[in-house]
Formats: structure tokens, C-alpha cells, sequence
């Protein structure tokens, strides 16, 4: 039988204003003989630790610091032997920092890559007040789909190949140091 899942205990659920040295710490689960977590800065995301088998302790520190002003995901899944607890839900909290105010840095909602000579490409570029360094898209999924610098446009592919109509993540950096994560939608 599988073990139940567990909650995180720290930093709580829904929190904002966490330190970007923080540690999270989780409950206990009866049964379990390790835990697997995974956290990224993207819903269903594993782009900060990628399930990583911890062992039976219920707490991890992180090697660096916490993105800024971001939302960090976290999935932890108890594991017995080589059986895992099942839909266990994910967890955030979001970090302390500065965050760029959308109509600060104009991030285009949607683009339609269909060569009609509108909205053809999404393309991010920096303004006299925020110098963009990179900028990473992702899938909902937490994949990362291509790395743009300011002034690059994305086409909607990956591989080569179009994307289907969905909505997109971004993480834009900034040469300050800070961030701006958001989505928006690719209509085909």
C-alpha cells in the first residue's frame, strides 16, 4: 500500500513575503520510507530541483538562493519501497523582492504566428527604465521551450515544430537581478 500524501508546513501554503534563503519543511508521513520533491517557478515546474529522492527526512535546504519575486512550486510525494503516494497536490509560496509592474515592462498577452504580418512573432523588448537579459518560456508543464535575449522574437516552435494554441509561461530576467513571470496565449 502506497503511503498518504503530506503537507508542507513551511513555509505555509499560499505564503507570501519568504526569504529567498528559506528551507521548506513538510509533515511526516507514517509508513514512508523517503520523499521525492520537486520545485520549479511554474505550476507542475521542476526547474529549481527536479525530483530529487531526499531519503526520510522531511525538510531540504536549497544550494542557492530562491528566484526574487517569484511563485515557487512545490511538490513533495511520499515513497515505500517502489510504491509512491498518489495526487498529491502542489504547493507554493511566493518570494520576497522586487516584482516589475506589467505596464512597467509592455509583455505582449498573446501573439498568432500564422505569417500574416500581425502579432507573427512574441517578442519582449527592454525599456529606459528595465534592461531585460533573458527571457525563458515555458510549457505549463514546466518545460522549457526556447531562451530568448531582448529584441528576439519566438515564433511559436519548438524543435522546428509549431506549437498548438495554448497558453505559454515566461520568466523574464532582468540585469538588476530581478523578475517578471506571467503568461500568455499562442492563438494558431
Amino acid at each position: 500500500v502506497p503511503p498518504d500524501c503530506t503537507n508542507i508546513v513551511n513555509p505555509k501554503n499560499g505564503s507570501d513575503n519568504i526569504d529567498v534563503n528559506s528551507n521548506i519543511e513538510w509533515e511526516s508521513v507514517p509508513n514512508a520510507l523517503g520523499y521525492i520533491i520537486s520545485v520549479g517557478t511554474f505550476p507542475g515546474g521542476a526547474n529549481i530541483v527536479d525530483a530529487l529522492d531526499v531519503g526520510n527526512i522531511t525538510n531540504y535546504s536549497f544550494d542557492q538562493p530562491l528566484p526574487e519575486a517569484s511563485t515557487i512550486y512545490i511538490r513533495v510525494i511520499p515513497y515505500r519501497f517502489n510504491l509512491e503516494a498518489e495526487n498529491c497536490r502542489e504547493e507554493s509560496f511566493t518570494t520576497t523582492g522586487f516584482q516589475t509592474e506589467p505596464d512597467e515592462l509592455p509583455v505582449p498577452k498573446f501573439f498568432t504566428p500564422n505569417n500574416d504580418g500581425f502579432n507573427d512573432q512574441w517578442i519582449v523588448t527592454s525599456t529606459p527604465e528595465i534592461e531585460v537579459s533573458t527571457i525563458h518560456i515555458f510549457n505549463r508543464y514546466g518545460q522549457l521551450l526556447k531562451q530568448l535575449f531582448p529584441d528576439q522574437g519566438w515564433d511559436g516552435s519548438f524543435n522546428g515544430k509549431p506549437l498548438a494554441s495554448d497558453s505559454y509561461w515566461y520568466r523574464i530576467e532582468t540585469t538588476e537581478g530581478n523578475a517578471l513571470v506571467g503568461f500568455f496565449m499562442l492563438k494558431r
